[in-house]
């Protein structure tokens, strides 16, 4: 398998979405998925927070005279819950109110060498024209440091879409 293959393996990219990203749009397949994920975030964060929400309030009723079965430490652990709830639901209801079309909107391209650094433990980064992602082994191993590389960001997380080989670097 070449390095274009692996690259679009770990991507998850096909032809048609490299050919969009190049024109500065995502593919009609990765806007899709992008949608898929933000409300796959929403209900999970509107689920969590209820959750911990209810935990929270049984755990004040159980904290409160004349039940007082937790005492002190059930205020503690009201607040803590509370907390996580107050978190989950603001970013579920956060990412349900967000406008889809800034995160499935224009793609930017960074071209340039490619830079890999090996960071503590297993971090590895990539670096391109200032910009910085955190990849794995299989992705460094794709990659031929010091060659060119075009890669198409998109979302307000500025995710790598997809990722092309334009030159081999001076040696």
């Amino acid at each position: 398998m070449d390095d274009q293959t692996a690259l679009r393996k770990l991507f998850k990219f096909d032809d048609n979405d490299l050919a969009a990203n190049r024109n500065g749009k995502f593919s009609a397949q990765q806007a899709q998925a992008r949608v898929k994920s933000l409300q796959a975030n929403t209900k999970f964060g509107i689920i969590f927070g209820s959750i911990a929400l209810v935990i929270a309030i049984l755990l004040l009723l159980l904290s409160i005279p004349p039940i007082n079965i937790l005492g002190p430490a059930g205020y503690i652990f009201c607040v803590i819950c509370a907390g996580f709830a107050f978190l989950g639901l603001r970013s579920g209801f956060n990412t349900r109110k967000a406008d889809i079309s800034k995160d499935v909107g224009i793609v930017k391209k960074v071209q340039g060498p490619i830079r890999i650094q090996y960071g503590k433990g297993m971090d590895i980064y990539l670096h391109v024209k200032g910009e910085t992602w955190e990849i794995d082994q299989d992705c460094a191993d794709s990659i031929t440091e010091g060659d060119t590389y075009a890669i198409y960001l998109g979302g307000r997380n500025r995710d790598i879409l997809s990722i092309e080989w334009i030159a081999k670097g001076s040696s």
